[in-house]
């Protein structure tokens, strides 16, 4: 592993956070919030989802050349109504706003630690799935300070 690298997504590293935050439930689950990371299913209704976005270069350290980088992300909050999902997506905002920070979260065998997750937008309601649905869709986009420690 060369500095910078990630042997997960900042997707996935997110969203094991969540859960084990107990913002959402293992994806391998049917109750609750599920959280997914990079791919939403579509069953059961009301899941969180984190994708990768597009983050941002901040420069890079004068001694070792080591890129920094906030990773970007969004989560997609979809919920039965627009009340539940509304309600949800405040509850993992706040987490996101309160709770993150210097947060060490174990997958798959490696270790990284979570800086500080910052909200860039939301949540932001974007409506019905699709004209005929009844789930309604909130997003939230965020970058991510985090690095593999192990």
């Amino acid at each position: 592993m060369t500095a910078g690298s990630l042997s997960h997504t900042p997707a996935q590293v997110i969203a094991q956070l969540l859960v084990d935050l107990a913002c959402g439930s293992s994806a391998s689950l049917t109750v609750g919030w599920p959280v997914f990371s990079t791919n939403e299913p579509d069953l059961p209704d009301n899941v969180i989802t984190v994708y990768d976005t597009e983050g941002n270069q901040d420069g890079r350290f004068m001694i070792t050349g080591e890129v920094r980088q906030h990773y970007g992300l969004q989560f997609r909050i979809r919920g039965t109504s627009h009340s539940i999902a509304h309600a949800k997506a405040n509850t993992l905002k706040q987490i996101l706003d309160q709770t993150v920070l210097r947060t060490a979260v174990a997958l798959g065998g490696s270790t990284y630690l979570v800086q500080s997750v910052s909200r860039r937008s939301g949540p932001i309601s974007i409506g019905k799935e699709s004209p005929t649905s009844r789930r309604v869709i909130f997003t939230l986009n965020a970058v991510v300070s985090l690095r593999q420690v192990s």
